[in-house]
């Protein structure tokens, strides 16, 4: 059964037979069949072709989902999007394809479609995105390049594949989070634990406020920030990649629309938020680069990216991450701060603390949070503790 998908503008519904009169009249300038060849078809072919698409594929290894796009404020519909999902044991592929009619093009909504739809397509872990596209036609190079497709040397009948492929089955710049992903209910523990008077959020309504403003928390794992956000901003959204995270973040407040979507893969139109938050998510620099681009891209004039990290210098959480293998190469956060300051960031420093209510809560979350040969030592050093001292740093990019 194909899902319908919504997005900050759009709805996208599954294909039925219904919809051919309306679509046909979507669909008749002549200019839409420029690069493709054919001519509009009538409400009755348009009926049949809907008939053939909505009974299925008759090979079993290929699924056909199509939708019709909507545009929710004027409760009309102004396209379609469509993928053709061949299965195989080494990873699904999809070919997928969109068309807006004429009169609601240059808005962005073949991009926010294709978006979700490529969202959609990685929380069914399909692992390889195609399209084929007429060297001429750039609209559409656009929006495959929006949705993070590159173009191949490879044509078919004419037209040029792009593609995106994921080894993870999903969205290319997804990494699973070890902490959250291996153990939601641990984890949920930890953000009741940390920066328990609010020092992080103050810092960070004070570097960019969203009372009344339209906020994305980007990375937004199992929603636990959300309910506070929509408390304040006049609206709040939630996007996430990993598909076992996004059903808790959807159950988290009705208030807040939660999409499937990456850093590099942001499922809003231009200039659509305000204010973007970031929590340990996908910005760990050196990368980083293209999702700071598409953040800016999300954002209106004036509008600020605001990321939390870990403050490598300061604070008993640093002392443990300062024993971990990999801490020389992080120089103290001075590459990040490098990486940051080239960008234009402002940096804010704030110590809080984690402070837990037991002692086998407190093991628990340092366990998941680092190697049994860097938690035990501490834990055994400090038998009475209930929590730590932890410093974090705010970097602040302004559009």
């Amino acid at each position: 059964m194909t899902d319908t998908i919504s997005t900050d503008r759009l709805d996208l519904l599954p294909l039925a037979v219904g919809h051919a009169a309306e679509m046909a009249k979507v669909l008749s300038d002549t200019d839409l069949h420029t690069f493709t060849g054919g001519a509009p078809a009538s409400p009755d072919a348009l009926r049949s072709r809907y008939q053939r698409l909505v009974a299925g594929s008759p090979d079993p290894d290929v699924c056909w989902r199509n939708w019709v796009i909507r545009l929710r404020e004027d409760g009309c519909l102004v396209g379609t999007v469509q993928a053709t999902i061949t299965l195989s044991p080494s990873g699904s592929t999809a070919e997928i394809a969109w068309v807006v009619g004429t009169a609601w093009q240059k808005r962005g909504i073949a991009s926010e479609a294709a978006r979700a739809l490529v969202g959609w397509l990685g929380e069914q872990r399909v692992r390889t995105v195609i399209a084929h596209l007429h060297p001429d036609h750039h609209a559409s190079a656009n929006v495959a390049s929006a949705v993070g497709l590159t173009p191949t040397g490879r044509r078919h009948d004419g037209e040029i594949r792009w593609e995106a492929t994921s080894t993870a089955g999903g969205l290319a710049d997804f990494r699973p989070a070890p902490n959250q992903g291996g153990d939601p209910a641990l984890y949920e523990i930890e953000n009741r634990a940390l920066d328990p008077r609010g020092l992080v959020l103050d810092a960070m309504r004070a570097a960019a406020p969203w009372a009344g403003r339209s906020l994305l928390d980007l990375g937004c794992g199992s929603g636990f920030w959300l309910p506070g956000y929509a408390e304040e901003a006049a609206r709040a959204i939630g996007v996430e990649p990993d598909p076992t995270l996004l059903p808790l973040a959807r159950r988290r407040d009705a208030r807040v629309r939660v999409l499937a979507g990456s850093a590099e893969h942001i499922p809003l139109p231009d200039a659509s938020v305000d204010v973007v938050h970031a929590r340990f998510a996908y910005f760990f620099p050196p990368a980083g680069a293209a999702g700071l681009a598409e953040v800016l891209r999300v954002l209106r004039p004036g509008g600020a990216l605001v990321v939390v990290d870990n403050d490598l210098r300061a604070g008993r959480f640093a002392e443990l991450l300062a024993r971990l293998p990999d801490a020389e190469a992080q120089a103290q956060g001075r590459h990040t701060d490098a990486w940051w300051a080239e960008r234009g960031a402002e940096r804010t420093e704030v110590m809080s603390e984690w402070r837990f209510d037991s002692r086998a809560d407190f093991e628990a979350v340092l366990r998941l949070e680092f190697p049994a040969e860097v938690a035990d030592p501490w834990l055994t050093a400090n038998p009475e503790a209930l929590g730590l001292s932890y410093g974090y740093v705010l970097f602040t990019v302004r559009r």
